[in-house]
């Protein structure tokens, strides 16, 4: 009996060590789903918050690659902008595109490497090879530095979008070009930069020029205009005048400004939204469409979920479906209360802002409580994109205006497109 009851235990022992080794592999796998789907979350982040590269495969220059190729958002291990120029003669081939750090560092570590009776990369020997490392958004832009050139500078493009190119003297150190735009509405910039000359080292006086629209009114930008009214009567035809003095300012069509809208309370009014493709970028039924849709409809228990709208707009209204422009075009939020919001508006704002969405709020006090400006600071993410309602409809309009300027119109060339 004691060897049968021995054998029994060492069964007992057995069967529990192996119901304990199969819990234990059920957490192992469990861990492991929970960690893979944080990084695939993670990643997602990432990619549409990530580096911004500007990419091309082959271009004749870097000005032919900035103006036909177009700005990548990078994958999340690749946090590096990378410009690879390779020259024979005066023929040139420019690669450029993300990259991961390390990687393009030892690539741009080959630029002083022993060649010929230089280096690789050189301005003194018929063929080079230069490598170009950068970190920051759009960096990767226009001439890098660490590029030599011989003293005969790198030809110029035939033409620009929208202008044309003359130049004397070509494939001497002596060359010299002409700018001038040929489409009405256009005008060089930087303002004035009409000419450019070729300079002893072999590289040019200034950066190629480009022919952009004045910038306002012809701001490039995808935005979507959130609106709760709690008291229509009261702050309505403010708000009306702010709009109509804002569409006033700026010039809607593909290669300026593209608007969508829609109206919120403690629910979504989605019946209420206007979509970039609706009006065939005609401002004045854009207009029609907004003032006539937007109305105000509160919901019995008061809630003003903002939050909710702001992501809604992030992800269905920032999409092609809805006519919305691809990565290379701003997008930007502009979200129009006169109440607090009820529920998590500062997180989902938080949200948009990292996936490349600027934020701004337009408050229009409520003739019952105060508004909470500082709510609405975080919300916007900065002070200076809280705009508040003091009476002038004309001086808020013009804030605003500045401040969407200094955003969005800081080097036009950078959104200049091929298509008028």
């Amino acid at each position: 009996m004691a060897g049968y009851s021995s054998v029994k235990a060492c069964r007992c022992r057995i069967c529990v060590s192996a119901v304990v080794y199969s819990v234990s592999l059920l957490y192992c796998k469990a861990k492991k789903m929970y960690f893979a789907a944080i990084l695939i979350y993670a990643a997602f982040l990432g990619y549409t918050s990530g580096l911004q590269c500007m990419t091309c495969s082959s271009s004749s220059s870097t000005f032919e690659c900035d103006t036909t190729g177009e700005l990548k958002v990078c994958l999340p291990n690749e946090k590096s902008c990378e410009t690879v120029v390779r020259r024979n003669h005066n023929n040139y081939i420019v690669k450029k595109g993300c990259k991961q750090t390390r990687a393009c560092l030892n690539n741009q570590l080959q630029n002083d490497r022993y060649s010929g009776s230089s280096t690789q990369c050189n301005g003194d020997q018929r063929n080079s090879f230069c490598t170009c490392c950068c970190h920051d958004n759009g960096c990767n832009r226009g001439d890098v530095p660490c590029v030599k050139y011989p003293g005969v500078c790198p030809p110029q493009p035939k033409v620009i979008p929208n202008g044309n190119v003359k130049c004397s003297n070509e494939a001497t150190s002596d060359a010299r070009c002409e700018y001038e735009c040929t489409t009405p509405e256009f005008a060089l910039h930087p303002n004035g930069q009409d000419s450019n000359s070729c300079q002893e080292n072999g590289t040019w006086q200034y950066s190629t020029p480009c022919c952009a629209r004045p910038c306002p009114p012809y701001i490039l930008f995808d935005s979507v205009i959130l609106l709760h009214g709690a008291y229509p009567e009261e702050t309505g035809p403010a708000r009306t005048q702010v709009f109509l003095d804002f569409f006033a300012n700026v010039n809607v069509g593909e290669n300026a400004a593209k608007l969508a809208a829609m109206a919120y309370s403690g629910i979504l009014h989605t019946e209420s939204i206007v979509r970039y493709d609706e009006y065939n970028n005609d401002k004045t039924i854009m207009t029609e469409m907004i003032l006539e849709r937007l109305q105000v409809n509160n919901t019995a228990d008061g809630e003003i979920k903002t939050g909710l709208a702001i992501r809604y707009a992030v992800d269905n209204l920032f999409v092609p479906e809805v006519g919305a422009r691809g990565a290379d075009v701003p997008k930007a939020i502009t979200i129009a209360l006169d109440n607090n919001p009820t529920d998590d508006a500062v997180e989902a704002a938080k949200e948009a802002r990292a996936r490349g969405i600027e934020t701004h709020v337009y408050g229009f006090r409520p003739p019952v409580g105060e508004l909470n400006v500082e709510l609405l600071e975080e919300i916007a993410g900065n002070p200076k994109h809280v705009f508040i309602f003091d009476g002038d409809a004309s001086k808020l309009t013009g804030d605003y205006l500045a401040d969407v300027t200094l955003h969005f119109c800081q080097n036009p060339c950078n959104y200049v497109r091929s298509k008028v």
